[in-house]
């Protein structure tokens, strides 16, 4: 802000300027002062010192030198726009689920890498990080950064910029889940983050696998993800999950097989193998069950069963109640069930409806055994 004054000529031959002069010039620094936000705060006292650590002498962003924070149950708390970051107990991979941002505004910018090549860092969506693809992202290099900006209205950090980490498409045949998942029940496992979403490689016929105590179990989700509370919820049918051995969890680059039994006509009277018959040509497991008819029947509930060698194999057997066409969700095998090389599956019929369903139509969901030793 440029200043003026002019100056009255003594008679000593001294140029000296009068008190007008003076108050014009502190009313020029008293508007610079309000044009700069008054007193500047923080460790930086003086404002000189304070856009020297912001800017270079020729005006480009210039960060004050980064520091270290290392994480603690998941979280950091950032004192300044470029950190690096340590996983804690200096552990090989460790989650950054939350940045702590009681102290910030909106719009704070934060770039952050791994202190360490040998310290991975993974950012998740478990705490207050939105990822945008909802995956997480993998620092394992020291050279790896991140960009996030932080939004005052959502409360949460907004990656916006982070390594891409390429896929090879099935190098694999089985996949670890992108988080560490936790046993909910018999029938259902959690994931951190937000993985509902279609793009990702889940669904319905998608098989698991897991270990107890070294035994390989497995089952097949059996209906779309969910999301709630910060986790991802998924239900499968098959073996009990009673508990999930560390690491073990993985999800196959190829889904269930679905074997159709058909029973043509009228289902009217209580019969069994109705449905013709399948024969195992390899081991298989035995995951669940789907039915559905033609057209739907009314008044009490179609009840069928699908046999191994004459004996069930679904204490829960498939059907379908009153004008329902197809059922919802699947019925599970019973634990443990499998199929060997030659082994007969047929259907029955064991209940049928007052206005009879016509055209009956059993889904087995089976995996070949051998699958499950690929890695």
């Amino acid at each position: 802000m440029p200043l003026s004054f002019s100056w009255t000529v003594l008679t000593d031959g001294f140029d000296w300027p009068k008190v007008v002069h003076l108050n014009s010039m502190a009313t020029a620094i008293q508007s610079i002062i309000t044009a700069l936000g008054g007193t500047p705060q923080g460790t930086a006292a003086d404002l000189e010192t304070r856009l020297a650590k912001a800017l270079s002498g020729a005006g480009n962003l210039d960060f004050a030198t980064s520091t270290t924070l290392t994480i603690s149950a998941g979280s950091i708390t950032p004192t300044q726009n470029w950190h690096a970051v340590e996983t804690e107990g200096a552990a090989s991979s460790d989650d950054l689920d939350t940045i702590v941002a009681s102290a910030l505004t909106d719009g704070f910018l934060l770039v952050i890498r791994p202190s360490s090549d040998s310290h991975t860092v993974v950012i998740t969506n478990a705490g207050n990080i939105v990822t945008g693809t909802g995956a997480s992202i993998t620092l394992d290099d020291y050279t790896d950064v991140a960009l996030l900006i932080y939004s005052a209205t959502l409360t949460k950090w907004l990656v916006m910029a982070a390594p891409i980490t390429a896929t090879s498409g099935g190098s694999s045949f089985w996949t670890s889940p992108p988080a560490t998942p936790t046993r909910e029940s018999n029938t259902t496992f959690s994931i951190p983050g937000d993985y509902s979403a279609t793009t990702y490689p889940f669904g319905k016929k998608v098989v698991w696998k897991w270990t107890e105590s070294s035994v390989v179990k497995c089952a097949m989700q059996s209906i779309p993800q969910t999301y709630g509370s910060s986790k991802t919820t998924f239900t499968i049918v098959g073996d009990t999950m009673a508990s999930i051995d560390s690491g073990s969890l993985k999800y196959a680059l190829v889904e269930a097989i679905d074997i159709i039994l058909a029973c043509f006509g009228s289902i009217d009277a209580v019969s069994t193998n109705q449905f013709g018959e399948f024969t195992a040509f390899e081991p298989y497991r035995v995951l669940g069950a789907d039915v559905n008819v033609g057209t739907a029947g009314t008044t009490n509930s179609s009840t069928f069963d699908i046999n191994k060698n004459g004996t069930t194999m679904f204490a829960t057997k498939p059907t379908l109640a009153s004008t329902v066409r197809y059922s919802p969700t699947p019925f599970t095998a019973d634990n443990g069930v499998s199929l060997a090389l030659g082994d007969q599956v047929t259907g029955d019929i064991d209940a049928v409806q007052t206005t009879v369903a016509v055209d009956a139509f059993l889904h087995l969901y089976l995996f070949p055994t051998k699958y499950l030793y690929m890695t």
